[in-house]
């Protein structure tokens, strides 16, 4: 690798936004990284580094690797969100250096380091963002307004569709992901954390993107809800023949939507790094893809596999669940799908459904809500020390809320928490919301 002392780095903070590319009719588009890195802020090692990856036009992919090997930077780089917008040339062929074995490094707006480049269908990502589409991991950060409805509509808006046809949009991109029955000027603050996630979803699909991108878009959702997510997107799919990049660990939800599988990388320090997009390292022991990622300031993002489902989830070499990957039903072992119990240090010698009796946190006539209107009431509950308790229930049940309550963060609407003299020893009041 060149010596960053030596490298160029360009300034990008003055440089006005590209104008979005608006094509006449969505289609699918090719997705491509050249030589693509991108350090954050205040960091010394790059996320990516030497990302060289092309997805055509219409594929729909699933891309894997251990956490913190740099997914979610790879999704937020294709949809322009960091990255420079400046596209460098050479002035003898006019070929993006960026791209070749110069390593020009282009400092953005935000403080982050980028190199070489990302396009969609030959047009620089950032003069292409109306086409790409994405759903981050954390719903909430992309709720912009306080209406649901404004939420949907930014998308189209910018994009400069009709106003007349906006709110048309709205309105099916929201039944697409079951949240039609909600009145379009409710507060996203009211919303559980999985609309939340389906919102954003609706988001994405409202600019009808030639690029669907997905990063663990049913983290948030019950099975009723992954179905429902996961059907909506087929369907978007099969009526556009969009591309897609989905970033998940659980891939059994959507086996019957993917036909490429990646699995991320990072180059040991003294290997050549040879791998090429769509042709596996001969040797896969001379890279890192363990789940504990030591990252030297240099190491390349590499490919280790890539292929159809059967080829790399049948692939012996590659340790699925040290990266944290689920495997598909059909491609993992049954006698790993029985799970024992876990046990750890200084851990009570109770048994967990039960605990030891001692009521340490309790509910009396509970009702609960964001508003002054109960989502739920009359809940009368006790929690004992050492005692293990799953809250389940549909979207939009309150889980959430009776979360917050019991944690005090959220006062009560009616009825009350009562906390042991155990577990507010400290505090003033036996009450978690004072």
């Amino acid at each position: 690798m060149p010596d960053e002392s030596k490298t160029q780095v360009l300034n990008n903070t003055n440089q006005h936004k590209a104008e979005t590319f608006l094509p006449s009719a969505f289609s699918a588009a090719q997705l491509r990284f050249e030589n693509w890195g991108y350090r954050h802020a205040s960091r010394k090692a790059f996320a990516v580094r030497g990302l060289n990856l092309t997805i055509e036009a219409g594929q729909r992919v699933l891309l894997l690797g251990a956490s913190g090997i740099g997914k979610s930077t790879i999704l937020e780089g294709a949809a322009g969100l960091i990255g420079s917008d400046i596209i460098l040339k050479s002035d003898s062929n006019d070929k993006n250096i960026n791209s070749s074995s110069h390593n020009v490094l282009v400092e953005d707006e935000d403080g982050g380091v980028s190199e070489g480049a990302v396009f969609v269908d030959d047009v620089p990502v950032h003069k292409a963002r109306g086409r790409v589409g994405l759903v981050l991991q954390d719903p909430e950060s992309q709720a912009i307004f306080q209406r649901l409805g404004d939420n949907v509509a930014f998308g189209p808006e910018n994009m400069n569709v009709p106003r007349k046809e906006i709110w048309n949009i709205v309105d099916e991109s929201l039944k697409e992901v079951g949240l039609d029955g909600l009145q379009l000027h409710r507060s996203t603050a009211h919303l559980s954390g999985g609309q939340m996630q389906r919102l954003a979803l609706a988001g994405a699909l409202a600019m009808k993107p030639s690029v669907l991108l997905l990063d663990e878009p049913t983290a948030n959702l019950d099975p009723d809800g992954v179905e429902q997510i996961v059907s909506a997107v087929g369907k978007v799919l099969d009526d556009t023949h969009a591309t897609m990049v989905l970033v998940e660990h659980h891939a059994q939800p959507w086996i019957d939507l993917i036909d490429r599988v990646i699995v991320l990388g990072l180059e040991n320090s003294g290997n050549s790094g040879n791998s090429k997009n769509g042709e596996d390292s001969e040797d896969s022991k001379n890279f890192v893809h363990d789940d504990d990622i030591a990252r030297d300031e240099s190491a390349k993002t590499v490919i280790v596999a890539d292929g159809t489902p059967d080829e790399v989830f049948n692939r012996k070499d590659l340790d699925f669940e040290n990266l944290g990957i689920w495997l598909p039903d059909k491609y993992s072992d049954s006698k790993n799908r029985n799970i024992g119990r876990i046990h750890v240090e200084g851990e009570p010698d109770c048994d967990p459904s039960v605990g030891d009796g001692k009521v340490v946190l309790s509910t009396k006539n509970l009702a609960i809500s964001h508003t002054d209107t109960p989502i739920a009431k009359n809940i009368n509950l006790e929690f004992n020390s050492g005692q293990i308790t799953a809250l389940v229930g549909a979207n939009g049940a309150g889980k959430s809320t009776l979360s917050l309550t019991l944690a005090g963060l959220i006062p009560s609407i009616e009825g009350e928490v009562v906390a042991s003299e155990d577990l507010c020893k400290d505090l003033d009041s036996s009450d978690p919301i004072k």
